[in-house]
């Protein structure tokens, strides 16, 4: 009968000793998982706070239409910087966020028209935010992005 109790009484420690290094094993990788989510989100902000090229950086959207697979933009540079870059943040009618990045060359009092994006659904929102290229990193102006609601079918 106490063989019986002691071996009763060393499984309930091997449970709590697997229960113990499972919550140590959760947490590392919860712990690295973490660490990687702030040094991406860090490096993105990173990006976005040159704010004294930012300020002469300004796009305008002309004119802007959609069909069914396709919308289309006339676009403009109203700054006094190269967009090298646009990144395009698209929101359907049933608020299902997509966003492009398009490779532009888009020099200061340039108008680029038939501007063409795919996309998916029929769009309510449009938001054009401008990137440059600095000499070793891309910088991305939010606070200079263009957004259009109600845009038409073409």
């Amino acid at each position: 009968m106490k063989k019986f109790m002691k071996k009763r009484g060393i499984g309930s420690y091997l449970s709590w000793i697997l229960i113990v290094s499972m919550v140590i094993v959760i947490s590392a990788f919860m712990i690295n998982w973490t660490l990687e989510r702030v040094k991406k989100t860090s490096h993105q902000i990173e990006k976005s706070t040159d704010e004294l090229l930012c300020r002469e950086v300004g796009i305008n959207i002309q004119g802007i239409c959609q069909n069914s697979k396709i919308l289309n933009m006339n676009i403009s540079n109203v700054g006094n910087i190269k967009i090298d870059r646009i990144q395009i943040r698209m929101i359907s009618m049933y608020d299902d966020p997509e966003t492009k990045e398009v490779d532009i060359s888009l020099y200061p009092g340039d108008f680029e028209t038939g501007f063409t994006v795919l996309k998916q659904g029929t769009l309510q929102s449009v938001k054009l935010i401008p990137l440059i290229k600095t000499e070793d990193e891309e910088i991305i102006c939010p606070e200079n992005s263009i957004e259009k609601q109600k845009i038409e079918q073409c």
